[in-house]
């Protein structure tokens, strides 16, 4: 676990300065796009799908931190908690759909787990994807 932890460190660290090369964007509107497509949701949604929730959550909680410094600096100007939570939802609700997966790290690994499960059986006999999902599950706090 110590080199997965040292690899999301370095992850970051590359995430952190694509973040604050899109923030520094002279169009707005063109940087709020790239952080909200580009940035986030590809770069992380496979990260929570292959590591489980105990090696993740550290990562997921700094990197939520440096998507929010990100949306703060290409709006100018910082956000209370709940102001960012409304930036989380969706349009139809007010909210600028700035996805936040701090919340559904945990649920994205067990789905993966479940939509393989088939698969690896077929191929390692005996491999028991209830357990490890089980285990995996009552890991995360």
């Amino acid at each position: 676990t110590e080199f997965v932890a040292n690899w999301l460190t370095n992850k970051l660290i590359t995430l952190k300065n694509i973040v604050c090369s899109i923030s520094q964007m002279p169009y707005k509107h063109e940087a709020y796009t790239l952080l909200r497509s580009c940035a986030a949701e590809c770069r992380v949604t496979y990260l929570m799908r292959i590591l489980p929730p105990q090696q993740i959550r550290d990562f997921m909680q700094r990197f939520d931190e440096v998507l929010r410094k990100g949306f703060e600096d290409i709006l100018g100007c910082s956000l209370s908690d709940r102001w960012w939570r409304l930036a989380q939802l969706p349009p139809k609700f007010g909210g600028m759909s700035m996805r936040s997966d701090i919340d559904t790290y945990g649920a994205q690994h067990l789905v993966s787990i479940s939509k393989s499960t088939f698969e690896v059986n077929r191929i390692v006999k005996g491999w028991n994807s209830i357990e490890i999902a089980k285990r995996d599950r009552s890991m995360v706090k």
